[in-house]
């Protein structure tokens, strides 16, 4: 057997857990947290509510929701039955990870949705997966040469079902743009850098971009840009010109227009909005 050799948790955690939710309440309006691990939350049966980078969405049965690394997670209302998954970035490799970040319509921004519903076929597949990996952590010692691979078709799996959902139809090179910007959208804005990728034009990029994710190119780094200041802002105590200055803006007051243009919000009008929300008044059904 091998030993963990993939990155812990922060509490010394092991690399991959798997937990059963049998109607619980979750963190019941717990502050917003940044996540460090990827999170999948598989809702069986139940309600509630719970927000992905400042975005409610309801929980409903049969319904599973993508947290990746990074994103803001803050649970609200909520009594659910289900399974919560929870495993380190290195568990993944290229292909799996891409095609969960990318190329599957579950990343929260540049019109993704992170949750997906599941048809009986997808959760057949689905549930003979986490059932193998379920009984597979539950071994002592657990043998990650065989628990990694498990994960990695499961994330194929969801990938491949969540973007025949919600990314029908996607040009493929879409998925290599959006991690294209979510590496270099700090400092490369411009259309020029991402289409020479491609080796395609400027303006063709663009319409391609504009007809499947309905942004150019240059709206998709503003968009990255913003969602990553909204983060900073709402989990972090560091002031606006630290934010700006990290995400590659050396004259606050730039950043602040900026952040108002795209957002109708000042950077401290967001952050005192996120401090003093409660629970929204949101019908179950609105997000999905």
């Amino acid at each position: 057997m091998l030993a963990n050799p993939y990155e812990p948790g922060p509490d010394g955690s092991a690399a991959l857990q798997i937990r059963r939710v049998r109607f619980g309440v979750e963190n019941d309006l717990s502050p917003p947290r940044r996540r460090r691990r990827y999170h999948l939350l598989w809702i069986e049966d139940g309600h509630g509510a719970h927000e992905i980078d400042f975005v409610p969405y309801s929980l409903a049965a049969n319904r599973l929701f993508l947290i990746a690394p990074g994103q803001v997670h803050r649970w609200l209302d909520n009594e659910f039955q289900g399974r919560i998954f929870s495993f380190a970035g290195g568990m993944l490799e290229a292909p799996s990870r891409e095609q969960l970040m990318f190329g599957s319509g579950l990343h929260g921004w540049a019109g993704g949705h992170p949750a997906l519903e599941l048809a009986s076929r997808a959760a057949s597949e689905l549930i003979t997966l986490a059932n193998l990996l379920e009984g597979e952590c539950h071994c002592d010692p657990v043998d990650w040469s065989v628990v990694r691979p498990l994960l990695n078709a499961f994330a194929l799996v969801l990938g491949r079902t969540a973007r025949e959902t919600n990314a029908k139809g996607q040009d493929d090179r879409m998925a290599e743009l959006l991690r294209l910007i979510d590496d270099h959208y700090i400092v490369e804005h411009s259309p020029q850098f991402y289409a020479t990728r491609f080796g395609i034009s400027a303006s063709r990029l663009n319409q391609i971009s504009t007809k499947h994710l309905r942004r150019t190119v240059t709206q998709l780094a503003h968009d990255r840009l913003v969602l990553e200041a909204r983060r900073d802002l709402g989990v972090t105590d560091k002031d606006v010109q630290a934010i700006g200055h990290r995400l590659g803006f050396d004259d606050p007051s730039y950043f602040t227009r900026f952040f108002r243009r795209e957002t109708g919000q000042t950077p401290l009008e967001f952050r005192d909005a996120v401090q003093v929300a409660v629970q929204p008044q949101l019908p179950f059904e609105r997000a999905v």
